[in-house]
């Protein structure tokens, strides 16, 4: 049936080229759909490439569009044959020629993906051909950016290798390609991590000893910036008993849990392939809880701080995906507000062995696409 579909189609088109206009015949049979034109486009290109009927290549090219819209193919076809015919305007190297030629090139690259041998991938596969044979036609090209666009699409396999090795200054087209890489390198990633966390007090802190703590930094990364929600809880009673208020009295305690939630910013001043070396100021809240809530619907008793700190991050990559693996150090200064109690002011050091991934699938996919 589809055999027998696309045969009527072909021949149908084949009459509207050769004889009558497109208006006459074409654009009264509305049943004739994208897919059926599509289909049969390899087919109908080859023929009217071989036979050097240019002008019925357009206004096929027209027509295939009108039915289906924007099209790869189309703007690929379109773009070769007005530099055969030197009538190429430099107007139309954009932003959407670029996305039309990665688009180009993905859809090479799917021929050969397992799993995606089918009809479809047969239509792009001979898509492909025509345009390499057209493009192969091109005797003379009269500028840089018309030399790039028949270089890529008479290869076997569409690449960006010969834009990516240009000048900036000779092309419009490279000028595009630089910019596009620079705007996928600025995509923002998601970044998370769990870390097992060291605390070391000094100052009227140091009543309460050191902790261990465990936490995790969930947030987004950008080239050299990140900015992560951090949370920290240490556990574990304090080296010494310390005085507190509670409801008016006074009391004297060892217990102690500290909960940490603040934002981070990390710029890495040092960005190498595997290795990241950044400076990493933060702000939090820095809740003593002194007595926990009980079954009685008591309150528990919290000494809340402001935490103002600043730290040295060092990260280094084992994974291709993001994964990393990373050791911070930061220096805190807080004032545990504790009216009529033991006075809990001074600093402390926090030591951070982090586990973490930067996820980047989506940025390295279209660097890839780009050959960057």
């Amino acid at each position: 049936m589809k055999k027998i579909l696309a045969t009527g189609v072909l021949t149908l088109l084949s009459l509207v080229l050769q004889a009558q206009s497109f208006d006459d015949i074409i654009y009264k049979r509305q049943y004739v759909s994208c897919d059926d034109v599509s289909y049969n486009a390899p087919e109908l290109i080859h023929s009217l490439h071989s036979k050097g009927e240019t002008d019925s290549l357009y206004q096929f090219l027209d027509y295939w569009e009108s039915k289906c819209g924007s099209v790869e193919y189309i703007t690929a076809i379109r773009t070769v044959l007005d530099i055969k015919t030197a009538n190429f305007d430099s107007a139309a190297v954009t932003e959407e020629l670029l996305a039309s030629l990665v688009q180009y090139k993905e859809n090479g690259a799917l021929v050969d993906y397992p799993g995606y041998r089918n009809e479809l991938a047969q239509l792009h596969q001979n898509l492909q051909k025509e345009t390499r044979a057209i493009a192969a036609d091109v005797q003379q090209t009269y500028s840089a950016d018309e030399a790039l666009l028949i270089d890529f699409f008479k290869s076997d396999q569409a690449s960006f290798a010969n834009m990516k090795q240009a000048t900036a200054r000779d092309s419009k087209l490279k000028k595009l390609y630089d910019k596009k890489i620079t705007e996928t390198l600025r995509i923002p990633q998601m970044h998370v991590a769990g870390f097992a966390s060291y605390y070391q007090p000094f100052g009227k802190l140091d009543v309460f000893g050191p902790h261990a703590g465990i936490g995790g930094l969930f947030g987004i990364n950008q080239l050299r910036h990140t900015l992560d929600l951090a949370f920290d809880i240490r556990f574990g009673r304090s080296a010494s008993e310390y005085q507190f208020v509670y409801q008016g009295n006074l009391m004297q305690d060892d217990r102690w849990t500290s909960a940490y939630i603040g934002l981070e910013y990390t710029y890495d001043f040092y960005s190498g392939k595997k290795f990241k070396a950044g400076i990493s100021p933060g702000v939090a809240y820095n809740g003593i809880t002194a007595v926990p809530a009980d079954d009685d619907d008591d309150d528990a008793r919290i000494l809340p701080a402001l935490d103002v700190n600043a730290g040295l991050s060092f990260k280094y990559t084992v994974s291709k995906r993001g994964a990393y693996a990373g050791l911070q150090t930061r220096y805190h200064w807080v004032d545990h507000r504790n009216a009529g109690g033991t006075e809990l002011t001074g600093s402390y050091l926090s030591v951070r062995l982090i586990f973490g991934s930067i996820f980047k699938y989506q940025r390295e996919y279209y660097l890839s696409q780009l050959e960057y």
